[in-house]
């Protein structure tokens, strides 16, 4: 997920989203880190990765990282730690050796790294990957591992490659289906949407950059992004059937969702794809906790674990819609009624302004 704006760890705690892995991270991520754990606001949890980790040629110079250098790489990655981003994230446009680099250093400090794969190093070394904390986007095993081609044969290697090194997938069905719903309906899927919910500045990019993409493109290319959504779904079961583990994560803020509503989409798409309700719960708690590194003290409820609980009117396991309407929230031992759940929703759709928004990434640039 990205996280946008204090706005949207709160729409996500109203949801019933206690805890966000935010996976891009700038500067001001870190002061509403320490803010939420102070009790300054209420909002969900946040886990920060560093900035995106790209090359230079991919990159976007807005949002990430860009670095072709192995021995800039590693410092970048001691530095970013030191400032006390809680993992690294990576991007399929990293050179090998530089990935491979990025691999070496956070091994050396005891830190994770999570993202995409290089499509570089995949060429090359395969089995370097086997050390990420988790493998972002069914889309990137169509693309990394089958090429864009239906292949089975291939589909069982990246089950096996993921399953024997313990690799959890992060599907992000949500925002397949996003991008496919946009290139057909357009306009009219737009109208549908809580466009208001989206922070000013990241709606200003989006309008110019993936929202122009989509809402131009032909006929063709919404049918085709419709077959390889369908797919993707079909892909993830595949996965699942054959021992992949799983945990739940949406990409909300990369388009139109935002973290919360986009989580509890992800977990029924997920269950229209095929994947066991219980699953689907297991992989938004104790697989998303073990993907944190945090097995310890989140994702259980247990002895010794945080206070985090949501009350639901139904059970999930045989009515999973009830999920998107949670009655009480307890995080870490604090309970929201559904009045001030309510609250906190309203909250969520009040952001800071361009002006400051803008600012805020500016100054992150400046420094970083």
């Amino acid at each position: 997920m990205h996280v946008l704006d204090r706005s949207y760890a709160k729409m996500a705690l109203a949801t019933g989203v206690t805890t966000l892995r935010n996976m891009g991270g700038y500067r001001y991520h870190l002061k509403w880190r320490d803010e939420l754990e102070q009790g300054d606001w209420f909002g969900s949890q946040l886990v920060l990765s560093s900035p995106i980790f790209n090359s230079v040629e991919q990159g976007d110079p807005l949002s990430h990282f860009t670095v072709n250098s192995p021995q800039r790489a590693r410092q970048a990655v001691l530095d970013y730690i030191n400032q006390g981003y809680d993992f690294i994230k990576v991007y399929e446009g990293l050179h090998a050796e530089v990935y491979e680099a990025v691999l070496d250093e956070a091994m050396q400090l005891g830190v994770s790294v999570a993202g995409h794969p290089s499509y570089d190093l995949m060429q090359q070394n395969l089995a370097a990957h086997a050390s990420l904390a988790s493998f972002e986007h069914v889309e990137e095993v169509f693309d990394g591992f089958l090429q864009q081609q239906r292949n089975p044969q291939k589909v069982m290697l990246a089950a096996d490659f993921l399953r024997e090194n313990q690799v959890p997938l992060i599907p992000t069905l949500a925002v397949n289906q996003e991008l496919t719903l946009l290139s057909i309906q357009k306009q009219a899927y737009l109208a549908q949407q809580d466009i208001n919910a989206i922070n000013p500045f990241a709606r200003l990019v989006y309008e110019q950059t993936s929202f122009q993409r989509w809402l131009g493109s032909s006929a063709e290319l919404g049918e085709y992004n419709r077959e390889v959504d369908d797919y993707l779904n079909e892909l993830t079961f595949s996965l699942y059937e054959q021992g992949v583990t799983l945990a739940l994560g949406s990409d909300a803020g990369a388009l139109v969702d935002v973290p919360g509503p986009a989580t509890i989409r992800e977990a029924l798409l997920m269950i229209e794809a095929g994947i066991p309700v219980k699953e689907v719960l297991r992989s938004a708690t104790i697989n998303a906790a073990e993907v944190l590194n945090r097995s310890n003290e989140l994702g259980r409820v247990a002895r010794g674990y945080r206070a985090d609980l949501v009350v639901y009117n139904e059970d999930p396991l045989s009515t999973p819609d009830t999920l998107q309407q949670p009655q009480l929230v307890f995080q870490n031992g604090r309970l929201f009624t559904r009045t001030e759940l309510m609250t906190l929703q309203n909250e969520g759709r009040q952001h800071s302004s361009l002006l400051v928004s803008v600012s805020r990434h500016l100054i992150h640039l400046l420094l970083d």
